[in-house]
């Protein structure tokens, strides 16, 4: 976890669960970015994540177990690479999401 004044960046998961909430705020400070590689090679399947985060950088690269993310609307920017080898590949759009780089998926 990265802070930075008033929001939190999400940098590694170090569980072991495979069905994974990301909670809106640790120590009373939004969780604003899911960070490059916090969930790489992880064996997680589902990721809920809150409608704080605003920003998803390489967080899911080779995460080949996951299944289902639910995005909020809160979402403006993923960067590439972002869900790599993501094996559940279905279509996700928000009008939210001002910047989608390549390779998302």
């Amino acid at each position: 976890i990265v802070s930075s004044k008033n929001l939190i960046q999400i940098d590694k998961y170090i569980g072991n669960d495979i069905d994974v909430i990301i909670p809106n705020k640790i120590e009373d400070i939004p969780v604003a970015y899911i960070g490059d590689y916090a969930f790489k090679d992880t064996k997680v399947e589902t990721v809920v994540i809150p409608d704080s985060v605003i920003g998803i950088k390489t967080a899911f690269l080779g995460c080949v177990s996951l299944k289902k993310v639910e995005l909020p609307n809160s979402i403006t920017y993923i960067d590439s690479m972002a869900f790599m080898r993501f094996t559940y590949r279905n279509k996700y759009t928000k009008k939210s999401v001002k910047y989608w780089q390549v390779c998302i998926f």
